[in-house]
């Protein structure tokens, strides 16, 4: 099976716990006899970078597409696509999220209070830890970009975020996402761009 990662930057910095979730995945895929396909998507707004992705996973053959936002990161004991692909096999869906704490799982309204940490099939989803099927994505056959924004009337509010959009695309056409409550995950702020720099000009100086 070929897996594609795919880590969107947005202008940011990769966080260390994020590089931690990365090695754990790719040493899964490697340990499995999967072959990895690797994408740095920076520089690129967020539903371009995820379309992005989406396109050179196609172009690449690739079977899955793990979406890891540069500002997320998983369970650094144990990978996380592990789970994501064996709740993917499970549920036969075309894709499954990690749920990410500062993003309110405004999802899966079936939640069992009593036993909340499984798999559920979800009315939205975020993208920030997001598997994936490649093949049956393309069977859905959109017409058209698989993420984007969904604007108010003004041409200025958002009203629909591009992950939203997504899951509306894909139930609308008979496929279903997932949302895995079992997956530990949190989410860290990135350094804006600029301060990147200023923080590497001012480090160049040092003695």
């Amino acid at each position: 099976m070929k897996i594609a990662i795919a880590i969107p930057a947005y202008g940011g910095v990769i966080r260390c716990e994020t590089m931690t979730s990365i090695v754990q995945d790719c040493a899964w895929v490697n340990a499995n006899g999967h072959e990895l396909l690797f994408y740095w998507m920076d520089l690129h707004g967020v539903a371009r970078a995820r379309n992005m992705a989406v396109q050179r996973a196609r172009e690449s053959e690739a079977d899955l597409l793990l979406m890891l936002d540069a500002d997320t990161a998983c369970d650094p004991t144990a990978s996380g696509l592990e789970l994501l692909v064996a709740t993917m096999r499970e549920k036969g869906c075309e894709a499954v999220a990690a749920v990410v704490p500062t993003r309110p799982p405004r999802m899966a309204p079936n939640v069992d209070p009593v036993k909340p940490f499984q798999a559920y099939e979800a009315t939205k989803a975020g993208a920030a830890y997001l598997l994936l099927d490649i093949h049956k994505l393309e069977k859905l056959e959109p017409g058209h970009a698989w993420f984007n924004f969904t604007m108010a009337d003004d041409g200025i509010t958002i009203k629909e975020s591009e992950d939203l959009y997504f899951c509306s695309q894909v139930r609308n056409r008979g496929g279903k996402v997932y949302a895995d409550f079992r997956i530990p995950t949190t989410h860290m702020a990135t350094v804006p761009l600029e301060l990147k720099r200023l923080l590497g000009a001012t480090d160049a100086h040092q003695p």
